[in-house]
């Protein structure tokens, strides 16, 4: 069934919006209602739905903490920090321009774990999901609004 589209106009600095935030806009049966959506706007202020694969939307939130440090939190231990030279620019640009995932480090296609070699050292992240409250491991890490993400970067001999 196709989704109803709202005839109301968006702002420009509306557009750019979380799509969960847009969620009201779109209505049908189940359509955009779950979370793991996604709403295309139009040049014409209109939305349409897209299903993705509950994989794929988990991945999409991981990629966004990687890339940018948004949506979640990063963690470096105290041995990484201790390595000799050191730097935090380097480390992030390394991070965001990882993209050697496969079957062997990604068996789900999450994108939530990556090893990498840097100032001569062999490390590895890994991102882990809990609920809002940081008490407990996150019941739908699809669901951006539920899940706190924690991206921890730390030496390959501490795993």
């Amino acid at each position: 069934m196709r989704p109803r589209r709202s005839n109301r106009k968006l702002r420009p600095t509306q557009q750019h919006r979380r799509p969960s935030r847009l969620r009201n806009l779109v209505r049908g049966d189940g359509g955009c209602s779950q979370q793991w959506n996604e709403i295309i706007m139009t040049d014409h202020g209109t939305a349409t739905c897209n299903e993705v694969p509950r994989a794929e939307a988990i991945a999409r939130l991981n990629d966004q903490l990687r890339k940018t440090g948004m949506g979640g939190t990063i963690v470096i231990t105290q041995n990484v920090l201790r390595i000799s030279g050191f730097d935090a620019v380097t480390l992030a640009a390394a991070l965001a321009n990882y993209d050697e995932f496969d079957s062997d480090n990604d068996p789900h296609g999450e994108r939530d774990f990556g090893d990498l070699t840097l100032f001569g050292h062999n490390l590895l992240f890994k991102i882990d999901y809990y609920d809002s409250r940081m008490e407990f491991g996150s019941d739908d890490p699809a669901d951006a609004e539920a899940t706190q993400r924690v991206l921890t970067v730390l030496l390959s001999s501490d795993w």
